[in-house]
């Protein structure tokens, strides 16, 4: 399959079952802030993850790259979900060939 098709197929899947959130990077060297609105998959950590040492306060989301105006997380970033800041802990970008087609983070909060 090809990087577009698997875009476009998470953009649906978001658009569909996604939920609102603001993706947020601070620029400390000017100490500015840049909102992005985008949609998210969120879900909690697992009783197997908990059982494991993950903080019970830490979501696992996934975005696409088609709402982030450009911008790879990174871990330091903020996303506002309902409301609630959480902070990146983890950012792992996934590939197909040279193309990004989604991004798996960590966060907590």
């Amino acid at each position: 399959m090809s990087a577009q098709h698997e875009i476009a197929k998470l953009d649906r899947q978001l658009a569909a079952k996604g939920e609102p959130v603001v993706f947020k990077r601070v620029v400390f060297e000017t100490g500015t802030e840049q909102d992005v609105p985008t949609r998210a998959f969120i879900r909690g950590a697992t009783p197997e993850e908990i059982a494991a040492g993950i903080d019970v306060h830490t979501s696992r989301i996934v975005l696409s790259p088609t709402g982030l105006s450009g911008f790879i997380p990174k871990e330091g970033d903020q996303l506002l979900v309902a409301g609630s800041p959480r902070s990146v802990t983890v950012a792992e970008t996934r590939r197909i060939g040279e193309h990004i087609v989604r991004f798996d983070l960590q966060a907590a909060g």
